[in-house]
């Protein structure tokens, strides 16, 4: 035989060749005789065969399963089975133990995003949405072998019901046919209960103790906390414990209510607001405590409107624009990283343009003005020497224009010491 028992093949004794020597017949035809035998015979697994003369063999001996024209027969798998997916991962695993709950379940299958439900013809007629749990059936949904429709009613019933959002109710509605009625709410964050209630001609709501909130009767009359009577020759009246207060009669407040209302500002800590002397442009509040008056910005008159605070500047809106109002800080306990200023300020001054012009009519400012400067050209040497008012008008920062001048002024000092110097050494050296 060609192999023995475990499927390792052995040369025949005496085939060995030898130089110079005689190849013996019987030998060497013993050799060709095993070649031929083990070509015919099934070739063993630990030689790179099947161990087998038959498909179903082969694939036992190799650990395979067999396919026959794409369809796998009597699959068993101890792990998990991974298909093929257009992403993601799909596969189908074993359960978590024998049980039909989201914890203890037989079988497991995994998709990506969506598992699509085919018919016979390959065409889609369901799809399981997994990422949120949501099944569409192309064919509508049973239950119990029962139809239902998309508004969640049973097929063929006769009555219609409400969706869960969005419905309306026609036609007159009988909930409880009881002499007593309650709806119930609790609420999730606070857990406080509220119920609607009716009883003995009264419909309202019930606080936690069960006791009336607010409720109506049957002639109209409403009482909230037992505070606010409505109806009656009274009007509505404000009640406390009992006791009137207020009411409301003919769209008029009650002289309780106005009372209290002038006194809400003594309160406030306000004794006053009102004119300084008789001028509409001069309202003010005056503090009870100490008798300081503050004045309104606005002007009754709409000359000026508004005003609010920039970046070294206040911006007041008028009826002519916005007019600004400079105001510079310079504590040097708001200041850090303080180092002697590099500016060249003389050639900045150089390049200041300065003019004479005539004021445009309807800004508040009239007449030929002989000397002065434009906001532009400022721009244009150190942006930070304008600044801009809340309708796009610019305006000369005066503190740091003056700053430059005064650098500007010092460096001129500081040329003229040097030139004196010099003239003071040479009138020194002439015979």
């Amino acid at each position: 035989m060609p192999r023995n028992g475990s499927g390792v093949y052995s040369k025949p004794a005496g085939t060995t060749a030898v130089a110079n020597t005689t190849i013996e017949s019987s030998p060497f035809n013993a050799l060709m005789d095993d070649f031929a035998a083990d070509a015919n015979l099934p070739r063993p697994v630990s030689a790179g065969g099947t161990g087998a003369s038959n498909v179903d063999d082969a694939c036992t001996n190799l650990g395979a399963v067999r396919s026959t024209g794409g369809t796998v027969s009597n699959l068993t798998t101890t792990g998990t089975l991974t298909l093929p997916a257009h992403t993601g991962t799909v596969s189908i695993a074993a359960g978590t133990g024998d049980g039909a709950t989201s914890s203890t379940y037989n079988t497991k299958l995994t998709v990506h995003y969506g598992l699509g439900l085919a018919d016979n013809t390959g065409v889609i007629r369901g799809v399981y949405n997994a990422r949120t749990g949501n099944l569409d059936l192309e064919g509508g949904y049973k239950w119990a072998g029962q139809s239902l429709d998309a508004r969640y009613s049973l097929a063929g019933h006769t009555h219609t019901y409400l969706p869960l959002a969005g419905g309306t109710m026609t036609g007159a509605s009988v909930l409880f046919s009881t002499p007593n009625m309650y709806i119930t709410h609790v609420d999730s964050v606070t857990a406080a209960r509220r119920d609607l209630f009716a009883d003995n001609g009264l419909i309202g709501f019930l606080k936690s103790d069960l006791n009336w909130a607010c409720y109506s009767d049957n002639s109209g009359n409403f009482v909230n906390g037992n505070t606010l009577y409505a109806g009656g020759a009274g009007g509505a009246q404000y009640t406390v414990n009992g006791d009137v207060l207020g009411t409301i009669w003919g769209g008029l407040l009650s002289t309780w209510l106005t009372n209290n209302l002038a006194l809400k500002v003594t309160r406030d800590g306000v004794d006053q607001i009102g004119l300084t002397g008789d001028s509409l442009n001069a309202a003010y509040f005056r503090r009870q405590s100490d008798g300081y008056v503050l004045r309104m910005i606005s002007s009754v008159d709409g000359t000026i409107n508004s005003a609010f605070r920039g970046p070294g500047y206040i911006d007041f809106t008028s009826d002519i624009g916005s007019i600004g109002v400079d105001y510079f800080i310079s504590d040097g306990r708001l200041k850090e990283a303080i180092a002697p200023s590099k500016v060249d300020a003389t050639s900045d001054v150089k390049a200041l343009e300065f003019i004479e012009y005539d004021w445009k009519p309807g800004r508040g400012q009239e007449g030929h003005e002989r000397l002065g400067v434009l906001a532009q050209n400022l721009q244009s040497i150190d942006p930070k020497l304008v600044y801009t008012l809340s309708d796009g008008t610019l305006g000369v920062s005066e503190p740091r224009l003056v700053a430059l001048l005064g650098k500007a002024l010092q460096e001129s000092i500081g040329r003229i010491d040097a030139l004196e110097k010099q003239v003071s050494e040479l009138r020194g050296n002439l015979p």
